[in-house]
């Protein structure tokens, strides 16, 4: 994890001490994105808006690439549907366990991130698309 990023993301907690564990669990993509160790995290899909949110302002690219593991790593290709929360193998750049259910809330979560980053950066990344999935799920009755 970049020191900086890391010294803010610590510095925002001693504000917000409920969000320490949260940041220190969303900054765990970046270890598993470039093995800085061996040990095993659980990640889940709240984390990447509580996380993602805090460093915006400050730092876009990390999130930009958390958000990019994030839908390769917990994002059922098949059904489109999120994984609520995965166990990231450091060593081998995988997931090593998901926690055994896929979440629909997981969706709302991304969404939030999603729109945030957008209206942040101007980049959409695949907001559009996210969209589109959810319909697809979402009852008449609401």
């Amino acid at each position: 994890v970049d020191d900086k990023v890391y010294r803010y993301a610590l510095k925002g907690t001693r504000e917000w001490p409920r969000v320490d564990n949260i940041l220190v669990r969303a900054l765990s993509w970046r270890k598993f994105l470039f093995g800085v160790d061996g040990s095993q995290r659980w990640v889940w899909a709240d984390d990447v808006y509580m996380a993602g949110a805090t460093l915006l302002r400050e730092h876009p690219d990390q999130v930009k690439t958390m958000l990019l593991a994030v839908r390769k790593h917990m994002l059922d290709k098949e059904t489109g549907l999120w994984w609520h929360g995965a166990k990231l193998d450091l060593e081998t750049k995988s997931v090593a366990e998901y926690n055994g259910q896929k979440w629909g809330r997981a969706h709302g979560w991304i969404l939030l991130m999603l729109s945030r980053y957008a209206e942040q950066t101007g980049d959409f990344l695949w907001l559009e698309d996210e969209l589109k999935n959810v319909v697809k799920y979402q009852r008449k009755t609401g």
